[in-house]
Order: structure tokens, then C-alpha cells, then sequence
């Protein structure tokens, strides 16, 4: 029994490095750097597809309502507190949620921290033109 499970281990650490070596890019969000946008957000281009996208954003004004026709977006909290209307409800996100956002849902945030920097992964892959403003 202690040898199942010893070959389950052993295993599984061996496609974790296997997979983790044939990755075309590791990305650590702690390390990565942004560059200066619009609207009090910079943004860092991190891999795009013809069929997603994946930003890291660092956001320092509140964003106002708006959705997304075309593109459905997860977005992960790497750093900070903010409050979100998504659709008709309201939510507390922190470092560590993930929350997904399907298209035509709007979708706003309030900072509740002096930055929030989330991980935002588009599909499809997102060209900054589906941005419908609500408010």
C-alpha cells in the first residue's frame, strides 16, 4: 500500500515538472510589470491567440460600468480589495477569488484598497474595441 502510494507521488511530480518545462511561459504575477494605460489602469499583455487574450492590470481608479458583447472574461485577484457590481449583484473580491464574467454581463469595480491587480483572461482574444460603457 505505502508503494501505491509512493508511485502515485512520484508520478505526479514528475508531470508536474514535465509539464511545467514544456509551458511556453511561467508567469509569477508578484514579478511581472505593467505599462501605463487609459483610465488609471496599466496594463501587461501576457499571451494572445486568435482565441483569448491575458492582461495582468493594475488598477488604480475605480471602473465604471460597462460589458462586453462579444467576450467572456475570468479574472483572478492577485493583490488588493475592491467591490464589484457583476450583473444585478454586488460582491467583495480579494486576492485570491476568481470570477467570471460572461458577455453581455455588466460589470463594474469600486476600489476598497489603493490598487487592485488582477490577472484578466479574454475570450475571445480581446482587441480593447468590445468595451460597451453603461453609466
Amino acid at each position: 500500500m505505502i508503494r501505491f502510494f509512493f508511485l502515485i507521488l512520484i508520478s505526479g511530480i514528475f508531470f508536474e515538472i514535465t509539464y511545467s518545462q514544456n509551458a511556453a511561459e511561467i508567469f509569477s504575477p508578484s514579478s511581472l510589470k505593467t505599462e501605463k494605460g487609459n483610465s488609471g489602469i496599466q496594463i501587461q499583455k501576457l499571451s494572445e491567440t486568435e482565441d483569448v487574450s491575458c492582461f495582468l492590470l493594475c488598477i488604480h481608479e475605480d471602473i465604471k460600468l460597462h460589458k462586453h458583447e462579444i467576450h467572456s472574461e475570468h479574472v483572478m485577484v492577485v493583490k488588493g480589495k475592491a467591490k464589484m457590481i457583476l450583473g444585478e449583484n454586488e460582491i467583495r473580491i480579494r486576492k485570491g477569488d476568481l470570477i467570471f464574467i460572461p458577455r453581455n454581463t455588466p460589470h463594474s469595480v469600486t476600489l476598497l484598497s489603493k490598487e487592485l491587480k488582477v490577472i484578466s483572461i479574454q475570450a475571445p482574444s480581446y482587441d480593447g474595441k468590445d468595451k460597451v460603457v453603461l453609466e
